[in-house]
């Protein structure tokens, strides 16, 4: 029997973004699409211009439309689906349905044309996925400096029907991401894509370069910094933080392996890809009460309520000297409750 066809939209290869790939290839046939994204006017007006064509030459041959993201890329993907009556899924991450005033970050914060496209897509498509229930509707105090609380998540910024929202959590693969039984060269790592101030803040780093001053005895790793902004950071940054760009899974599960505990400290998220996979890699724990990343932790580790250098030097102290906390348990909750299987069951059962 001859098999679906889905358009696949994404902007970006990512681990998330791969897996969905591999999870939708075993039971369709997938027309790729890589919207590649622009910092210019031009590029981005290019982008566009080419998503029409290319999304109106294919949307109408295939039988469903896949966006990862909600953004400019899905905008005639979307429609196209919703003119010529197919199924289409958008899956929500994260930027895509955030409202964080404090560092001008998130898509309801944004006014013009990419919330208004925005705002059409998850109104037009079929599914709308969020990857944490906290991307449906939830307020995020900890980035609030007022402790009023900022509101995040779709339905806090608009009407839509729920009935076409399910959450459905990224999956990892535990076989992948496992300790490596190697010693710890690092107390604590924290990963994530930094190539501006922005993102620097949004991730939490300029508090774990504070507390490499506090904590001069720690070895902290921070991973993910783009060649151009590195070079920038390396003389303000503390002697005790090794900075690295980018690094291969592999390597990567072995810094993992090598640490100790794993900081999340961002001020906005979704469901964060590598606190999970540092999870899996029996680091625990310590994240900031925002979005997914509490619900991700559970009791394995300590969630930081307040941005607050001392509420986190308190953290760390209780983590270093605990004899409860355990990296296996760690890894058993992310095992539990975000397998690989498990989404796939969920996307299957839209499809």
């Amino acid at each position: 029997m001859k098999r679906k066809k889905i358009f696949f939209c994404h902007t970006g290869l990512a681990s998330f973004v791969r897996t969905d790939i591999e999870i939708l290839s075993a039971h369709y046939d997938l027309e790729i699409y890589h919207y590649k994204l622009s910092r210019s006017l031009l590029g981005k007006m290019w982008n566009i211009l080419t998503s029409f064509f290319y999304s109106i030459y294919w949307v109408w041959r295939v039988d469903v439309v896949f966006v990862w993201f909600g953004g400019y890329h899905g905008f005639f993907p979307v429609l196209y689906a919703k003119l010529f009556g197919k199924k289409s899924i958008v899956v929500v991450g994260g930027y895509d349905a955030s409202y964080v005033p404090s560092i001008g970050y998130g898509v309801f914060y944004q006014k013009g044309l990419l919330l208004w496209c925005v705002k059409r897509i998850y109104q037009w498509c079929t599914w709308i996925c969020p990857v944490d229930e906290s991307l449906v509707k939830s307020t995020n105090y900890y980035a609030d400096p007022t402790g009023v609380g900022y509101k995040t998540g779709i339905l806090n910024h608009m009407i839509i029907d729920e009935a076409k929202i399910k959450v459905i959590p990224t999956g990892y693969d535990v076989e992948k991401f496992k300790n490596l039984k190697v010693e710890h060269s690092f107390d604590i790592i924290s990963v994530g894509y930094v190539s501006d101030d922005q993102n620097f803040v949004r991730k939490g780093f300029d508090l774990i370069f504070e507390i490499a001053k506090e904590l001069s005895n720690l070895k902290i790793v921070i991973v993910g910094f783009a060649n151009e902004y590195l070079d920038m950071l390396k003389l303000s940054t503390p002697s005790n933080i090794t900075l690295i760009n980018f690094v291969t899974q592999n390597d990567l599960v072995r810094l993992y392996s090598s640490s100790k505990i794993v900081l999340q400290l961002s001020m906005a998220e979704g469901l964060p890809n590598t606190l999970c996979e540092a999870m899996l890699c029996e680091c625990i724990p310590i994240g900031s009460n925002v979005n997914g990343i509490p619900k991700a932790i559970g009791n394995t580790g300590l969630i930081l309520n307040n941005l607050n250098i001392n509420d986190l030097k308190s953290l760390l102290v209780s983590v270093l000297g605990s004899e409860t906390l355990n990296g296996q348990h760690c890894r058993e909750r992310i095992k539990h409750f975000y397998t690989i299987s498990q989404r796939e069951k969920l996307l299957l059962s839209i499809l």
